[in-house]
């Protein structure tokens, strides 16, 4: 670490990310974690990895680049992810995809025995708000939920969006989709320095398993999966790693399982052997 040495913060924004800096911090991400970031992107990654350089006390990005490549628990390479990795989201966001769900997948799931195992990964949770909103319809959708083996496993590259998903805090913005009567249902209202704010209940969390996860690194995961929803993530990969990623979600899935993936999002020009199912909703061939 290299503090300032007259005491005072460096002014960031008149400071130039150079383009050999910026093409190092590309390559270091892409070979991380197949993240793309296109040549016009310089100026938000200097604006974003210039407050980690006032609050580490670097006067150059070049020093900062020297110290994340040298340090071996990697901790800075992880904020360096947590700072550049963009997750507002809210909660029903593309509500066609929770009506498959409750229809295809959740009905049909509530007649089975009881005994019947549910997966479901929400792959890219961002700040949870996709894996509360799984849980809410699932739990509308089947009754005796509380005795049944289903859950949802909900990853992200970020620590930071983690964190905040673990919590499940959330401001009145993120339910603008969100019936008042679910979200009255399953989040209690918490007092945060005078602003209200809605904390989701145990009846949701239960279900919830939140882990940090590289999409591009080994996958731990045992059982497969019925059903992976992977929205607006794969926009920001390059089109080989989308072809790499949707198959191996492809081995992920049971026989008949399902990928969805984001409105934004589509698989044509990437080989894959999923049957089409339904605008961004892709079947596993049972």
């Amino acid at each position: 670490m290299a503090p300032d040495s007259n005491n005072q913060q460096p002014d960031f924004t008149a400071r130039e990310l150079t383009d050999t800096e910026y093409e190092e911090i590309r390559l270091m991400i892409y070979n991380l974690c197949r993240l793309s970031f296109d040549k016009d992107k310089k100026q938000l990654v200097q604006y974003r990895l210039g407050k980690r350089l006032r609050d580490l006390g670097f006067d150059s990005y070049r020093q900062y680049l020297k110290f994340v490549k040298s340090q071996e628990s990697g901790e800075e390479l992880t904020a360096l992810i947590n700072a550049l990795t963009t997750n507002l989201t809210y909660f029903f966001r593309e509500p066609d995809h929770y009506d498959f769900l409750t229809e295809e997948i959740f009905k049909p799931y509530s007649k089975m025995p009881r005994d019947t195992r549910l997966r479901l990964w929400s792959a890219g949770c961002a700040s949870g708000e996709e894996a509360y909103t799984i849980a809410m319809v699932m739990r509308e959708a089947i009754p005796d939920l509380e005795r049944r083996d289903a859950l949802i496993l909900a990853t992200d590259i970020s620590t930071r969006v983690l964190d905040i998903a673990r919590k499940g805090i959330y401001t009145i913005e993120r339910f603008k989709d969100t019936p008042d009567a679910l979200r009255e249902k399953y989040f209690e209202p918490v007092d945060i320095n005078g602003q209200t704010h809605f904390r989701a209940l145990p009846s949701l969390t239960q279900f919830i398993r939140f882990r940090h996860l590289n999409l591009m690194g080994e996958w731990p995961m045992k059982n497969d999966m019925d059903v992976i929803i992977c929205r607006n993530v794969m926009i920001y990969f390059d089109r080989e790693t989308q072809g790499l990623l949707v198959n191996r979600y492809y081995e992920q899935l049971k026989p008949g399982g399902f990928l969805i993936v984001g409105h934004s999002e589509t698989l044509t020009g990437v080989k894959h052997a999923y049957e089409h199912y339904k605008k961004t909703i892709h079947k596993k061939s049972e």
